[in-house]
């Protein structure tokens, strides 16, 4: 990990004395130096898994970006604890090129395209949280259940009627969702103060911060003013 806490120095995001600080503590607790800085605050996730990419010289990108590409049979025809072991989700085969999202890529699977038919394996870094999003996803389309919740749908009336602002709010309202059920949360939680927001959702009683939801992704969902 000492090319993550390099790159982190090297973009700004964190200094030398807070990376190094996190990986003294993440060899004591035996965590990653990714973990640590989130814990503490000084990075947000997607931050730390977008420097990661930067490491390994491959794409970074978001479920959201994800979620239309998916061919559910792929995964369905891979051990989930292949994928698990691995964090590896198959996305989709272009021509002879398996592409799959990681959390790890350096867990390197060239088996994974074997065993689908390509003859190359191409990967993307998302977050862990969005890889969870995307076996949610997956598992919802082959139980059958195209949309977490069909009644969502039903927001389209509390929305813009501008297009493109509907399918955009939509979209994060679906995120939203497949946030909540990949975590089993029992309700969602969304607070507005002095132009600040906060999601929260309710895990075994306890009350989670999503903070990767910003302000203005609530307003376009119409969720608040």
């Amino acid at each position: 990990m000492e090319r993550l806490g390099d790159e982190l120095v090297r973009s700004g995001l964190a200094t030398l004395e807070e990376v190094e600080s996190a990986a003294a503590e993440g060899v004591d607790r035996q965590h990653l130096l990714g973990e640590v800085l989130i814990e503490r605050g000084v990075l947000e996730e997607r931050d730390v898994y977008r420097a990661l990419a930067a490491v390994y010289e491959v794409p970074f990108r978001s479920s959201e970006e994800l979620l239309g590409d998916i061919d559910a049979s792929l995964a369905k025809a891979i051990s989930p604890r292949f994928q698990e072991f691995h964090h590896v989700v198959p996305i989709r085969i272009d021509a002879d090129r398996l592409v799959v999202a990681t959390s790890d890529p350096s867990m390197q699977v060239p088996e994974l395209g074997a065993a689908l038919g390509a003859r190359y394996v191409d990967q993307v870094v998302v977050t862990p949280t969005d890889l969870r999003r995307l076996r949610m996803a997956i598992h919802l389309d082959q139980t059958g259940m195209q949309e977490p919740v069909p009644a969502l749908r039903q927001a389209r009336d509390l929305l813009s009627t501008n297009p493109e602002t509907t399918r955009s709010a939509q979209r994060l309202l679906d995120e939203l969702l497949l946030d909540a059920v990949a975590e089993r949360a029992s309700d969602i939680h969304i607070e507005t103060y002095r132009g600040r927001a906060r999601v929260r959702i309710r895990v075994d009683g306890e009350l989670r911060d999503l903070s990767h939801y910003q302000l203005t992704d609530l307003q376009r969902m119409g969720l608040i003013n």
